[in-house]
């Protein structure tokens, strides 16, 4: 005899739900946690491209501001080769100087034919020009401050006038100079207050 199948009870296909729905839950939350873990380690993922690229960024800045700064020194080398270049060409032009000025200031200038003359003190006004066109400045005159780093003290004389303390007395070869730079240092004697 053949048994009737047996009717579901309402226990029964409560039952059947609950397990259901506890394998989609269970299916829900597995799948929920996976996306979590992956959603974290892309999360991991981004944080470290981004501090490679800070890295890299920083890097490139870096290198950048050394490019700039080199290209900055290369120039400032090349300006300082050429003033020094000028400098030396003009070092040898000034003894030439020296030798008009030291011509021209004695007292028998005034007593030489006078179109020599004329023609001598044009060349000198041609080499003046010629050393301002290139910015050497001639310095060192009497009564000027004594100062170390232009004038090169050949002696000191006695003076009682505080006024004149520490001023150029005398000066025995006038100093040259390009912008900030010394070609040469006026020779000079320095008075001094006892």
């Amino acid at each position: 005899m053949r048994k009737a199948p047996r009717k579901k009870h309402d226990d029964d296909i409560m039952e059947e739900q609950d397990l259901d729905e506890s394998v989609v839950v269970e299916e829900d939350e597995t799948a929920a946690h996976g996306l979590q873990g992956t959603i974290k380690k892309l999360r991991n993922e981004l944080a470290k491209a981004k501090k490679e690229r800070d890295e890299h960024l920083a890097g490139w800045q870096r290198s950048r501001a050394d490019l700039v700064n080199f290209r900055r020194m290369v120039e400032e080398d090349r300006a300082r080769d050429a003033t020094r270049a000028k400098a030396d060409l003009l070092r040898s032009l000034i003894a030439v100087m020296d030798s008009f000025e030291s011509a021209m200031s004695t007292s028998t200038w005034g007593t030489v034919d006078k179109e020599w003359r004329e023609g001598v003190e044009r060349i000198h006004g041609q080499l003046a020009k010629v050393f301002a066109d290139q910015g050497l400045i001639g310095y060192g005159k009497e009564g000027d401050t004594f100062d170390p780093m232009l004038h090169e003290c050949m002696s000191v004389v006695p003076t009682d006038d505080a006024s004149k303390d520490h001023t150029l007395a005398q000066v025995f070869q006038r100093g040259y100079r390009i912008g900030e730079e010394v070609v040469r240092p006026a020779k000079v004697v320095v008075a001094q207050t006892g």
